[in-house]
């Protein structure tokens, strides 16, 4: 879910309303504000990149949050448990090598 899908609450509230229970990752862009809103989609997991970052819960839902270029990796270990990591990659400093 994009920016500005998320941004617009008139194209937001339909994607949750439809879609509700039948997600079990959401991967968005979205601002912090429209975070509680999009976890009523009832995934296992929000994946999201915007300015924050670790891991936390968004109204009961796990949301792992990076910033930067980051690669995240969740590993689903069976239908209610599953591990985060973070991996940030950080662009080489002048005159380091």
């Amino acid at each position: 879910m994009g920016f500005l899908e998320s941004r617009c609450l008139r194209k937001l509230r339909p994607l949750v309303k439809k879609y509700r229970g039948k997600v079990d990752v959401v991967l968005t862009h979205a601002e912090q504000k429209r975070m509680p809103l999009i976890a009523e989609l009832s995934p296992k997991i929000i994946l999201r990149g915007h300015f924050l970052s670790g891991i936390y819960k968004v109204n009961g839902v796990v949301t792992a949050s990076t910033h930067f270029p980051s690669h995240v990796l969740v590993t689903f270990k069976d239908n209610a448990t599953f591990e985060v990591k973070f991996r940030t990659l950080c662009p080489p400093r002048k005159g380091v090598a």
